[in-house]
């Protein structure tokens, strides 16, 4: 038995000795107590006898059990590895071998609460740039949570990088682009839907350049750096929509980005058929051009059978596409800081072949408007 287990016994043992009479307390009638006097007659002997052997068996019982080994306790599974708190930057590198100047950067970026108190800025390599940012949400605090941030880079050197940081400014360069100034300052910006076929109607083009000048357009990111436009009709009229029939149930819509101080024109073609009220499938040849004087065709297909309720995207520069060979670290550690992504496990790397067999089969996949894809 073990040093500890024994004097408790002892103690128990002599707590059963004592008559249960003895640990009674006074009885008290009125102001008076009067002590109840203790048993001592035989039969009080044997019953307390009786009780002590009760009692010492179920000690005996219990320390035995204790003694037994039991089920191992499960050792709690570490959570993933968190790294230490992650500094607030990104980093740009240029591969293309070539040095890239004024180089038109978007990116959308969530925030620490409490950390940008108005609106972000960019620090490139330390220095403070002109910067747009259209903040989409704010912490309960007021301060930026979530943006989308917009700048000119003056220069990414060849196989270089240069390394973004944020500090605060008091106002996000979002003062709002006139739909007639866009139009001055981009005379030769258009971008149009075309579809041809012998199941298509009267009604065969749309022209983000016609919906800019009939105030069909909405800005989304508004100021001098980077202001973009969504081009679209979603009232009863449907004055753009195109189809078939009479029910026109292709309703395109284009979102246009422009950036004046480098006169280029990022746009996004959409193509849908989702009005419950006027959902029909038809087959349809396309083609998507760019620009006004002389338009450039920047995509074709033929025999699209558009299924109800889906869509179709594809994109183009307008003014020279920049750059492709840029690679963005947006900084996972910090992302995991903010909430926006999962705390996984950043301990694990990924092997180059896997990334490789993963982009070849991306590369042999079929992109056309409805294949399947990956």
């Amino acid at each position: 038995m073990g040093i500890v287990a024994r004097p408790l016994l002892i103690a128990l043992l002599l707590a059963a000795v004592v008559s249960p009479a003895l640990a009674k307390p006074p009885v008290t009638k009125g102001s008076k107590v009067e002590t109840v006097p203790a048993h001592s007659d035989l039969d009080d002997l044997a019953s307390d006898s009786a009780s002590l052997r009760a009692s010492v068996s179920r000690v005996a019982q219990k320390m035995a059990a204790a003694q037994q080994p039991g089920p191992a306790t499960p050792i709690p599974k570490p959570d993933p590895v968190r790294a230490a708190k992650a500094d607030h930057t990104v980093r740009i590198t240029n591969m293309s071998g070539v040095v890239q100047r004024n180089y038109p950067l978007r990116f959308a970026r969530p925030f620490i609460c409490g950390e940008i108190a108005h609106y972000p800025q960019l620090l490139v390599n330390g220095v403070a740039a002109p910067t747009q940012a259209d903040v989409k949400n704010r912490c309960p605090d007021g301060s930026a949570k979530f943006a989308v941030i917009s700048a000119v880079i003056p220069s990414l050197p060849a196989n270089g990088n240069v390394v973004l940081n944020f500090q605060d400014q008091p106002n996000g360069n979002n003062t709002v682009i006139t739909a007639a100034d866009l139009l001055a300052q981009f005379p030769d910006f258009d971008a149009v839907i075309r579809i041809s076929g012998a199941a298509v109607g009267a009604k065969t083009s749309v022209s983000a350049r016609q919906m800019l000048a009939d105030g069909a357009c909405k800005p989304w990111t508004s100021g001098p750096v980077a202001q973009t436009m969504i081009c679209a009709d979603r009232s009863a009229t449907r004055a753009y929509d195109i189809g078939s029939d009479q029910w026109r149930s292709l309703h395109p819509e284009f979102v246009v980005t422009f950036w004046p101080a480098t006169k280029q024109v990022f746009v996004r073609y959409v193509g849908e058929i989702g009005n419950t009220q006027a959902l029909e499938a038809f087959t349809y040849n396309l083609e998507l051009t760019a620009g006004k004087a002389n338009p450039q065709s920047v995509y074709k297909q033929t025999g699209i059978q558009h299924s109800i309720a889906t869509r179709w995207t594809r994109t183009a520069w307008l003014g020279g596409t920049p750059e492709q060979k840029i690679n963005i670290d947006h900084n996972i550690g910090y992302l995991v800081d903010t909430n926006f992504l999962p705390n996984y496990d950043r301990s694990l790397k990924i092997p180059e072949s896997v990334l490789a067999d993963a982009y070849r089969t991306w590369g042999m996949a079929g992109r056309k408007i409805g294949d399947a894809g990956l």
